[in-house]
């Protein structure tokens, strides 16, 4: 029963949306012309002229005929890179299952959709390759002339910032020409009060994503575990290849042993392996036959009531802890032609493994996670890398990345990437390349010379086993101590599925008959039809009149079509979500709710396994996970945004530069990765205080005062 409660709080979120929907909503209808790929012109017309459809949830939704033109939209909603955009931009065409074809610089097909369900006509005015924060400091600068709706990623503080100064729509006084948002809001009192500004206002919608779920996992290759510990894959025996790599040490052990004070508890073992690995390089050097022996020594001392070795770390009778897992990190990365012949079937001599990696280097603060299990130190406050607030035991705000713990921390983060443990384009620029494509979805190719072992990810994506590796599956996170869980060690990641800071919102410059078109445009997406096509993609992606049912919650939803399923292979390795977004046009960051069918049903058995192992974990109870509800505020998600006042906000502009960090994350990813240069700090303290000549104190104490006003202690 425990393993499916947080599947069961979901679904009560859902259904409290689903059942919102009792309204009726009328709809002009248009007219729309496509070319299909075999040259002809069809048109379509939307023709339901007062007819009555019964939705899954016993609502009705209306439909009439009007005789209006569209009404035009000039929307610019920047993404994430190119293929996140409204307009299609993909390289080749995209041939829709009726013969459509989708051409570079159309509108992508669930935006056409939507321009004839809601009658209207979109100008997508989205700039290629230009930031969110970018685009909207631009919009800012013009007083959002540019356009009626804006919108993006990490925006939704922004949006609410600047509505508090005028330049948005407040919402708040459109519900009535927003009946579905209206009753979801009702419904959702936690969502209301997360998007309510400091004067009251409503000024954007945001992406509420799939609450009360695991939005990550740790996720790896089980063979290359047993190959090493068991000397099997599979149940074949598996001889190791004679290995040249060495390494350096230069991580020193956390959960340290003997009679020295571990933080919030006792000792963890009376031996720790990082000791015994760096006790036994000769001259601070570790081999792989020397680190492999070390480990496989001290887990039959340590845990002699194993099966297996490879049991210490895989399946439900995992109990590692960091130190154990960077000892099993060093073994993989000296272990480079052992592995080649795993993944590939021959050793492939130049090999370089990545043990942690991460899936493209814009994601490069997924390793500050592993801080988290250096006995519980808080990194993210919330799902999003912005969010560096958190709340301690006490239940005050802190700012994460000023933590003396956090600080003391990235010195470990940075012994890793010194012994080579994660990947190195990590400490780089941020950029889009996809680095777990050729990490694991490749093992067949040839010329493929750098292999992952381990990321922190999305579970259906990464498990979707489409490029010969099929062995990926969730590894339980470090075991480790809270500051609140007396002593035991618990498994536990701190980010789950959340209400997130991305959104948009309606420039206060709109005109009224814009203005109509653009909150009937945000309506829909909040009535069942909506939601189900921002969530699924357009009807003509599901097999007729069939439904998928979520086997943990017995949820309906549309059945992805084999057509779907084959075209989501051939372009995004499977990666339905991926193909939605890119392709498709669907779950682009705008404001919606976000429900899990449509990515459970495009699992693979590896990745329901893993849903399961994690909601198996801590004797039944699941892997801990931050939520809004925990009674401990140390457990408890912190708002994805704050409203600020304009006294506060010009404060921060004033006297901070800490609102536009991205260099100070770039030095600081770049101190990890032992690189010189200009502005580089070189120690954790040159670290704190490049942050302090930044303004964090400022920073930090306004922080503190929006919070105690949204909290109501102020």
């Amino acid at each position: 029963m425990k393993k499916v409660l947080g599947f069961m709080l979901l679904t009560a979120f859902a259904f409290g949306f689903v059942a919102c929907q009792g309204t009726t909503t009328t709809v002009p209808t248009t007219t729309q012309t496509t070319t299909t790929a075999a040259g002809t012109t069809t048109t379509g017309t939307t023709t339901n002229a007062g007819t009555t459809t019964q939705s899954s949830a016993g609502t009705t939704t209306t439909t009439t005929t009007a005789t209006e033109p569209p009404v035009d939209l000039v929307i610019n909603v920047a993404g994430e890179n190119d293929k996140r955009l409204f307009t299609y931009l993909q390289a080749n065409p995209l041939e829709m299952p009726d013969g459509t074809i989708i051409d570079s610089g159309d509108l992508k097909p669930l935006w056409q959709y939507i321009q004839n369900e809601v009658n209207i006509e979109i100008d997508d005015v989205a700039t290629p390759g230009q930031k969110p924060a970018d685009m909207f400091d631009l919009a800012a600068a013009n007083q959002f002339e540019g356009a009626d709706i804006f919108g993006g990623p990490n925006l939704g503080q922004k949006i609410m910032s600047a509505g508090v100064d005028g330049y948005f729509v407040d919402l708040s006084e459109h519900m009535a020409e927003m009946p579905n948002v209206s009753a979801y809001l009702a419904a959702n009192p936690l969502v209301m009060s997360a998007i309510t500004a400091s004067d009251g206002g409503i000024y954007h919608l945001p992406y509420i994503a799939e609450i009360n779920n695991y939005a990550r996992m740790f996720l790896g290759r089980y063979s290359w575990v047993t190959a090493l510990l068991d000397g099997e894959v599979n149940g074949s025996p598996f001889t190791l290849e004679t290995e040249t790599a060495t390494l350096n040490v230069a991580y020193e052990a956390y959960w340290k042993t003997g009679t020295e004070t571990l933080p919030y508890g006792g000792l963890r073992q009376t031996t720790n392996v990082v000791d015994l690995q760096n006790a036994a390089a000769t001259g601070g050097v570790l081999d792989q036959a020397t680190a492999l022996q070390v480990l496989k020594d001290y887990i039959d001392a340590t845990y002699p009531t194993l099966a297996k070795r490879s049991d210490l770390y895989l399946d439900e009778t995992g109990q590692y802890d960091i130190d154990e897992l960077v000892a099993l990190w060093r073994v993989i990365k000296l272990s480079p032609l052992s592995l080649s012949k795993e993944a590939y079937g021959s050793a492939k001599p130049g090999t370089v493994i990545w043990p942690f990696y991460a899936r493209q280097s814009n994601y490069r603060e997924e390793v500050l996670r592993l801080i988290l299990f250096f006995g519980g130190q808080r990194v993210h406050g919330s799902d999003s890398y912005g969010s560096r607030f958190y709340l301690d035991e006490n239940g005050d705000l802190q700012y994460s990345y000023f933590q003396d713990d956090f600080l003391q921390n990235l010195n470990r983060i940075r012994a890793m990437f010194s012994e080579g443990l994660v990947d190195e384009k990590l400490s780089g620029a941020a950029n889009t390349t996809n680095l777990r494509t050729g990490y694991i979805f490749k093992d067949t190719v040839e010329t493929q010379l750098e292999y992952g072992f381990m990321c922190y990810d999305w579970t259906s994506s990464t498990t979707a086993a489409s490029g010969g590796q099929d062995d990926v599956k969730a590894f339980l996170p470090p075991l480790t101590t809270t500051p609140v869980s007396e002593g035991e060690f618990i498994h536990y990641v701190e980010n789950t599925r959340v209400v997130k800071p991305d959104g948009w919102g309606i420039s206060a410059n709109i005109s009224d008959e814009a203005l109509d078109g653009a909150l009937r445009l945000f309506d829909y997406l909040f009535s069942v039809e909506g939601a189900k096509v921002q969530n699924y993609g357009t009807p003509d992606l599901w097999v007729p009149d069939q439904f998928y049912t979520n086997p943990t919650d017995g949820v309906q939803g549309p059945l992805f079509s084999t057509w779907t399923r084959d075209k989501a292979t051939a372009v995004t390795n499977g990666d339905i979500s991926s193909f939605l977004r890119d392709h498709i046009g669907a779950q682009i960051p705008i404001g919606y709710q976000k429900v899990i069918g449509f990515e459970l049903q495009s699992t693979s058995a590896n990745g329901m396994w893993s849903w399961q192992l994690y909601y198996g974990a801590n004797d039944g109870d699941g892997v801990m996970m931050n939520s809004y509800s925990a009674e401990n505020p140390y457990y408890q998600l912190v708002p994805p945004i704050f409203s600020l006042t304009s006294a506060e906000n010009a404060l921060l502009a004033t006297t901070t530069t800490m609102t536009s960090d991205a260099q100070l994350i770039d030095r600081m990813m770049a101190f990890l990765g032992s690189k010189t240069g200009e502005g580089i700090p070189q120690t954790s303290e040159e670290v704190k205080a490049m942050f302090i000549a930044a303004g964090v104190g400022t920073y930090i104490y306004i922080y503190q005062l929006a919070f105690s006003r949204m909290s109501g202690d102020e």
